[in-house]
């Protein structure tokens, strides 16, 4: 890890990467035992499949509701992203905060990855295995830049999000209204 990283950078993002692996998976099973729990009727009639990606779904829910509180308090409260020097680009400005989100975002992606690849085709099929190979090819160009680094993350959440229009199939016709 040289290049572009300093020596916070090299011990931050792996920590931060794997954190974003271990929150996955513990989200991942919090997610199962709070829909038994609060949802058992209709957990109970999900298949293998279903539950995988019911569970799936509550770590990226999670991730979601995360980076847009880090993104608020960057953007809205910290003094990280104010337009100060109109020599440099808003985008190349950073903190350990945006550094080490960036990482468990990526740890995200990653554990999001696998999963896809590990439970292919169930989880998802060909546009899933198109998403995976275009989010290995975005992460391998995109770490040594910061704006290319804006850039993975932003096109990832918006690829990632219209992805989840197609699993909604998935989960239709079981009785989570119901429950609701």
């Amino acid at each position: 890890m040289e290049g572009n990283f300093g020596p916070t950078e090299q011990v931050l993002w792996p920590v931060s990467v794997f954190s974003g692996i271990v929150m996955c998976k513990i989200v991942y099973e919090l997610t199962g035992q709070i829909s038994l729990l609060y949802f058992n009727k209709c957990y109970n009639k999900l298949n293998k499949s279903q539950k995988i990606e019911w569970n799936n779904r509550g770590f990226s829910t999670f991730h979601a509701i995360v980076a847009a509180a880090v993104s608020f308090y960057l953007l809205v409260l910290s003094d990280t992203f104010k337009d100060g020097n109109p020599d440099v680009l808003v985008v190349h400005n950073k903190s350990i905060l945006s550094d080490a989100m960036f990482g468990v975002s990526l740890g995200y992606f990653l554990s999001d990855l696998a999963m896809i690849l590990w439970l292919f085709p169930s989880l998802g099929g060909k546009e899933y295995a198109n998403f995976a190979s275009w989010a290995l090819h975005l992460c391998n160009a995109s770490l040594p830049d910061q704006r290319q680094r804006t850039d993975l993350h932003t096109h990832g959440f918006v690829f990632r999000n219209n992805n989840s229009l197609c699993k909604s199939k998935m989960v239709s016709g079981s009785c989570w209204s119901e429950e609701l």
